[in-house]
């Protein structure tokens, strides 16, 4: 159970509340507030201790962190099914190259479902790569693309 402060001073020192009120409010001083002269004071003081201490301005640091530069990614080249050939017109592309060339084939042909963009519907070229002429979504074009790189 926790006491009131005055409760403890007043049993400690065998006074009434209210003198041990008055004990508490006599004790009590202020903390001196600083005048002019004495920051002058430290500032004289502080002078005397660094006297060959340079005042400088605070520079900020440039940060000197470099980049690297590009480099090139060499993708591994693929050697294409003849039904994929038919319809990227390359005979050797990287996976990404692929990928980015059927796409290329589905918006010219316009072969993109109108209400639900991620289904392909596929053409006779598209459907020999896919292997069923039921549309398929735009997730698993690239686990069909597999079986035609070499």
């Amino acid at each position: 159970m926790k006491t009131c402060p005055l409760a403890q001073l007043s049993a400690a020192t065998g006074k009434s509340h209210s003198d041990a009120r008055a004990l508490a409010k006599s004790s009590f001083r202020a903390l001196p507030t600083p005048t002019a002269t004495s920051s002058e004071t430290l500032l004289e003081q502080l002078k005397e201790k660094y006297v060959d201490h340079p005042k400088t301005a605070y520079i900020k640091k440039k940060k000197t962190t470099k980049k690297k530069a590009a480099t090139p990614r060499k993708q591994k080249a693929y050697t294409l099914s003849k039904e994929l050939q038919a319809v990227v017109e390359a005979t050797e592309l990287s996976r990404p190259e692929v990928t980015k060339a059927l796409w290329v084939y589905i918006k010219k042909h316009n072969l993109q479902d109108q209400k639900n963009k991620r289904l392909i519907i596929p053409d006779n070229k598209l459907a020999a790569i896919f292997g069923s002429p039921d549309p398929v979504d735009m997730m698993k074009l690239a686990g069909l693309l597999t079986k035609h790189l070499k």
